[in-house]
């Protein structure tokens, strides 16, 4: 977190560098939440897309 002069805090994170990156991009607590938030969702649709195929090569592997 950064500290800015009106006292709220920031936290460092850059929508566009993924969840991991260390870019100095300041967003509003708010927005950061949000952000966070669409990238959870984002990471769940691609865990179920997963699922399915593990689901699918399973099926195809009991045949």
């Amino acid at each position: 977190m950064c500290h800015v002069s009106a006292g709220k805090q920031l936290p460092q994170m850059n929508p566009h560098c993924d969840c991991e990156c260390d870019c100095p991009v300041m967003l509003p607590i708010d927005d950061e939440i949000q952000e966070l938030e669409n990238h959870k969702k984002i990471l769940g649709e691609r865990i179920n897309m997963i699922d399915k195929k593990i689901a699918g090569l399973k099926t195809v592997n009991k045949s």
